[in-house]
C-alpha cells in the first residue's frame, strides 16, 4: 500500500462508507464510531479490512468493538514513502523470546514475560519480522531468524 495510493484512499473510503451506514441504522453509539473513524483515518488496516470485508454483515457492530478491543494495527511509512505493516512487538527478539517462554515446562517466565504477565513495548516500535504461529514451522522460521 503505498501513502497516498488509490488503492488506500479506496480502502479509507470503503471503510468510512460502511462506518457511516453502521452509524445512521443506530447499529453502533458515538463512542463506537468516533473511535472507530479516528482509527480509519490512521491507517488502521485491523478497522478498515474488518469493514471492506464485514461493512455490510448483520454482525459488523460486534466485529467492529472486536476490532476496537484489540490494539492498533498500524501501517507505518518508510523510506521510499510505502507502507510496512507495524506491529504492536517491540523488536524480532521479541519472537525469540516467545519461543523460549513456549519451549519452557508449563509457561515458566523468561526475561519477565510468561504466564499471566504483560509484555511491555516500547510506544512507536515497530518489528523488523513477524512469525505467526507457535508450532513446528513457526518456532523453526524463529530458530533460522535467529
Amino acid at each position: 500500500l503505498a501513502i497516498g495510493s488509490a488503492s488506500t484512499a479506496q480502502l479509507l473510503d470503503t471503510s468510512l462508507l460502511h462506518l457511516s451506514s453502521l452509524s445512521s441504522r443506530k447499529a453502533i453509539d458515538a463512542h463506537t464510531e468516533t473511535e472507530a473513524v479516528a482509527r480509519a483515518l490512521h491507517l488502521d488496516l485491523r478497522v478498515l479490512l474488518l469493514l471492506k470485508h464485514f461493512g455490510n454483515s448483520p454482525l459488523a457492530d460486534a466485529h467492529l468493538r472486536s476490532a476496537l478491543s484489540l490494539p492498533p494495527f498500524i501501517a507505518a511509512a518508510d523510506s521510499t514513502h510505502t507502507l510496512s505493516l507495524a506491529t504492536p512487538f517491540s523488536s524480532p527478539s521479541t519472537a525469540a523470546t516467545a519461543a523460549r517462554r513456549d519451549a519452557q515446562p508449563h509457561g515458566a517466565a523468561i526475561d519477565g514475560v510468561g504466564s499471566g504477565s504483560a509484555l511491555q513495548v516500547d510506544k512507536g516500535s515497530v518489528a523488523e519480522v513477524l512469525v505467526i504461529g507457535s508450532g513446528v514451522a513457526g518456532l523453526t522460521a524463529t530458530l533460522r531468524l535467529l
